[in-house]
């Protein structure tokens, strides 16, 4: 379904699939996004207060990021990671050099989490539509969509 020309703004194909029912092919608008999933309970007092600093009233944990096409991840998120998996809330490198190692590896390890179920996706609803279970029009969005969140993670992975 072709886009109408009175959406400007720049929106990702989730956004363009659930709240106006289409979506577009190779959208340089699409993100991927990502979600730490890190509960606030398994935090040392001290990793909750230099968390506090991004924002007081809400974790940030359970904030979703959204990763742009370019593949470069938030700084915050960055430095959130670092917060999380340092034993005392510092997040300098130079004090601990595997710091830097760690979140890289916790952070490949979102996005491969992430491609898994992408292509889970694919692989359960081949056949889809031959079955009935759901309009060509619509599995093309959702290819769309996979697509896109594929062509981001190949990115990030590469960044």
């Amino acid at each position: 379904m072709r886009a109408p020309n009175l959406i400007r703004a720049r929106t990702g194909n989730e956004e363009l699939i659930l709240g106006y029912g289409f979506s577009i092919v190779d959208n340089p608008d699409d993100t991927l996004a990502l979600k730490l999933g890190i509960p606030t309970a398994t935090l040392t007092p001290d990793v909750k207060d230099a968390l506090s600093r991004f924002d007081p009233k809400a974790s940030p944990l359970d904030r979703t990021w959204y990763i742009p096409r370019s593949g470069i991840l938030p700084n915050d998120l960055y430095e959130i990671v670092r917060i999380v998996l340092s034993a005392h809330g510092t997040t300098n490198v130079d004090e601990d050099p595997d710091l830097e190692m760690d979140v890289a590896g916790l952070l490949l390890e979102m996005v491969q989490t992430k491609l898994e179920r992408l292509n889970q996706i694919l692989e359960r609803n081949e056949g889809i539509i031959e079955s009935g279970g759901v309009r060509e029009a619509v599995w093309n969005m959702v290819q769309d969509y996979v697509a896109g969140e594929l062509a981001n993670l190949s990115v990030v992975v590469k960044y």
